[in-house]
């Protein structure tokens, strides 16, 4: 299945890019975001980071600062059961935060 180009972005996406000085203004400025996005529970929000490390970094940040309820997370160091699992709960709208490598 291919939806649009492989160089663009589909049209029912929107995406955010925001640029900071220091991983402290960043993580506030995505509690920020957080906080007005989660206002529609409607809305799937999916986090992209570079690293394994970073997203079981940011998921635990991102649970420890209360959204526990609504995050996953999904990367290659995770067996193919639990991908499944964490890609059929976001899909289902059962976890609407998604931190992905």
């Amino acid at each position: 299945i291919v939806i649009g180009g492989r160089s663009s972005a589909s049209s029912d996406v929107t995406q955010y890019v925001e640029l900071f000085d220091n991983d402290d203004e960043k993580f506030l400025r995505l509690l920020q975001l957080l906080g007005d996005w989660c206002k529609d529970t409607l809305s799937l929000i999916l986090i992209f980071v570079d690293t394994q490390q970073e997203c079981d970094d940011l998921y635990q940040d991102l649970y420890g600062a209360g959204y526990g309820a609504n995050i996953c997370m999904m990367h290659g160091g995770m067996d193919q059961y639990d991908r499944e699992f964490t890609l059929y709960d976001y899909k289902n709208k059962k976890k609407n935060i998604m931190v992905a490598t």
